[in-house]
């Protein structure tokens, strides 16, 4: 049989019972007995449902089931209550991936699947919304190893499926407070330990009782405000076919409301309305564009009835996604990578020996070279004098004879000195020395007179992360010398001030910078409060997860540790304040004034984030210090929008035509190099205390003081062997 003979045959049983006499369709039918709890009437449920269906039981009474009925399609599977929950169930969560179907686009989807689930004794509250959404990840999804390790991808949305779950004793599930809607619906709420029960969109409670007066069914709405509250419509005796209860309602909103952390959104306005002038895409994509296209209307202060609107969420990464991804639809706009900016550098010539005649390892390496040399001088010169016998006094002094030969000045000698002395011919041989490094630097530095100073910047994460010890219990409470532990509670420790004024002050890590949030935790001298901590969050998780094992994870467990100051050094002298009063307006002005001082600190955002960052102070302040782009990035997966609707809600789809296009790349582009401009342009040149006005540029290469060093040297080397010589001389007068 066809798929379209099936579900004609599908179809025409699921409408045969709902035509009034003219002839005309209706979705309202006569009341429906759906049996008893014990014994329900599963043929009544199943022929209301014009989709696959699938019944998972445990205990089910099969009385009056008719399998054979042409107007069936239903698959049947035994629950196993034998799994421990939850333990179990987040291994085996982890293992379900993405089912082939959801792939595709759901405009090419043309069938759905309905879910029952019957358990005689019911399941509990805690056990129910687990269990249902890992037997459903088992029923629709499969399972993949890559090598040996369990991969995880998000299943997003899924509107085509469709659960149920027979069950009797509303008291189990819901809290007291319920709230009457007109004719025989009300609201009701579920209790907060129902965890995870929100697993698909379409989802709800039939409550059956031994008479049909006391069935009622209850269905998820998409006012549902996860994870703080969930809401299901309930109605008394359902005279309409289930899935009419599933309707496309939740498709309609034409209400958003923003979250306060929006981003762009700053002062209670929406942004300017003029596209040379925007700041941020995101606002002004919503707000100028999507709002009016979809005749939707944007809430910015939601009073008590509409905190329950649905929200649009933007510039999310995917650290959270796992936990909504059920109760929203993510689109995907771009994959984020950090870089940073600095104008910190050390110079690339270095002239250690050149500069610091008397390093001790340096002269160390001399020490030995010049006693291998002076002992094979001694040993040649020592079968010299038993081959011959001849003596040539003229050179009593080897000193002289090694500085003549050297300097070109005595003429071929035939024969050997008659007398030498081991210790003036180490002075010789460290002459020689001093020699040779004055003509090996001679011509160097000749030609690197003129030459630029060639700057070395730190280019990765690595090099600018806090290699330092770990904390001491003088330091930080033992309990609290975790990074990820001290991150989280040093905002709100009772001595929270104190230990963190300790590890900034004592600190000598770089300063890593980064755009303040709209909202945040605490105040701004925690590093919580800055983007680049929000934006490792999936990067942390997994460090943490494997151990911080690997190179790459022991370099963001430095990187985020608290000794890494987040925030501007102008505001150090407010570290002793528990509830310091710092804006965003005066953040922005204040990282500009610290990055020209050109110290130990770093700004950190996005590759677009940071070009547009550099350009703008070079194009500001030409006298500014030279700015560079680190190579070295962290990669914290994808970033998108999150929409708390279906993804065939209309603005849904238009934010998707609208990426799909290139639009919001085009505007994101452009918004990059405004952003930077508006909050960097508040502070001038004249600003910069310390900064680009009082620094030099040096363009060539500066040698003060390099040749008296090798002049020292030579000369007091001279010095030594006279002093040596003469009292040489002295000792054998006397």
């Amino acid at each position: 049989m066809s798929t379209f003979t099936i579900m004609f045959a599908i179809y025409t049983g699921f409408i045969s019972a709902t035509f009034y006499e003219d002839g005309t369709a209706s979705l309202v039918s006569v009341p429906t007995d759906y049996g008893s709890f014990q014994r329900p009437d599963l043929h009544r449920i199943i022929s209301q449902i014009p989709c696959t269906t699938h019944v998972m039981h445990h205990n089910l009474d099969f009385h009056s089931f008719e399998v054979k009925n042409p107007t069936v399609l239903s698959l049947i599977s035994t629950l196993q209550l034998d799994r421990l929950v939850p333990m179990e169930y987040k291994s085996l969560q982890q293992r379900s991936i993405l089912h082939f179907y959801l792939r595709y686009y759901s405009r090419h989807r043309k069938f759905c699947y309905f879910y029952i689930f019957y358990s005689n004794p019911p399941w509990d509250s805690v056990s129910l919304g687990l269990l249902m959404r890992l037997y459903i990840l088992e029923g629709h999804d499969s399972v993949r190893q890559d090598q040996g390790d369990q991969k995880t991808s998000d299943t997003n949305q899924v509107d085509y499926i469709y659960a149920i779950f027979v069950t009797t004793g509303k008291q189990t599930y819901f809290q007291d407070v319920t709230t009457r809607l007109p004719g025989s619906q009300y609201v009701a709420y579920l209790k907060p330990n129902i965890f995870l029960l929100s697993i698909v969109p379409n989802f709800g409670l039939l409550f059956l009782s031994d008479t049909r007066e006391g069935n009622v069914l209850c269905v998820s709405t998409r006012q549902m405000s996860y994870p703080v509250r969930k809401e299901l419509i309930c109605e008394f005796i359902p005279y309409q076919e289930l899935l009419h209860y599933f309707s496309q309602r939740h498709l309609e909103h034409n209400r958003f409301r923003l979250p306060p952390d929006f981003p762009g959104f700053q002062r209670g306005t929406f942004g300017s309305s003029i596209f040379s002038q925007i700041s941020n895409p995101d606002i002004f994509l919503l707000v100028k564009i999507l709002a009016p296209s979809c005749n939707v209307s944007i809430i910015l202060l939601a009073n008590a009835e509409e905190s329950n609107l649905p929200v649009i969420y933007s510039g999310e990464t995917s650290a959270l996604w796992d936990i909504y991804h059920w109760t929203s639809t993510i689109v995907i706009v771009g994959e984020k990578n950090l870089h940073f900016i600095t104008c910190h550098s050390r110079k690339q010539l270095s002239f250690d020996l050149y500069i610091k005649p008397f390093d001790f390892l340096s002269w160390i390496c001399l020490a030995g070279f010049v006693l291998i040399v002076v002992g094979a001088l001694r040993g040649f010169f020592a079968l010299l004098s038993v081959k011959s016998e001849t003596r040539y006094t003229g050179l009593t002094s080897l000193a002289f004879w090694t500085v003549g030969t050297l300097l070109e000045q005595v003429d071929t000698i035939s024969g050997k000195p008659a007398e030498y002395s081991g210790f003036r011919l180490f002075l010789a041989i460290w002459l020689l020395l001093a020699s040779v490094i004055t003509n090996g630097y001679k011509s160097f530095v000749m030609m690197s007179l003129n030459v630029p100073e060639v700057l070395l910047y730190p280019h990765s994460f690595e090099d600018i992360s806090c290699k330092m010890p770990d904390f001491t219990d003088a330091e930080v409470p033992p309990i609290f010398q975790s990074v990820l532990i001290l991150l989280s509670v040093l905002p709100y420790h009772e001595n929270g001030t104190e230990i963190r004024k300790l590890l900034i002050t004592s600190s000598s890590c770089y300063s890593v910078l980064s755009a303040p949030i709209q909202i945040p935790q605490l105040d701004y001298l925690s590093s919580l409060s800055y983007s680049f901590f929000q934006d490792m969050q999936s990067l942390i998780q997994s460090a943490s997860y494997n151990g911080f094992a690997s190179r790459s994870d022991k370099t963001i467990k430095e990187i985020i540790d608290p000794r890494h100051r987040a925030f501007p050094v102008k505001f150090l002298p407010l570290l002793d304040l528990k509830s310091p009063n710092i804006t965003i307006s005066e953040i922005w002005p204040a990282i500009q004034e610290e990055l020209h001082l050109c110290k130990k600190s770093v700004y950190v955002g996005s590759k677009q984030d940071t070009e547009a960052f550099k350009n703008n102070l070079e194009r500001t302040n030409p006298s500014a210090p030279r700015f560079q782009v680190s190579r070295g990035k962290f990669h914290v997966s994808s970033v998108g929008w999150r929409f708390e609707a279906s993804f065939h809600n209309r603005v849904v789809k238009n934010f998707k035509s609208l990426f799909e296009s290139g639009i919001y790349n085009l505007l994101q582009n452009y918004a990059n190099y405004n952003h930077i401009s508006k909050d960097l342009g508040r502070t001038g040149v004249h600003e910069v205390v310390g900064g680009a006005a009082n620094h030099k540029v040096k363009g060539t290469l500066s040698l003060d003081g390099k040749f008296q060093t090798i002049c020292l040297i030579w000369v007091g080397g001279i010095l030594l062997s006279i002093i040596v010589h003469a009292f040489q001389l002295l000792c054998r007068k006397y």
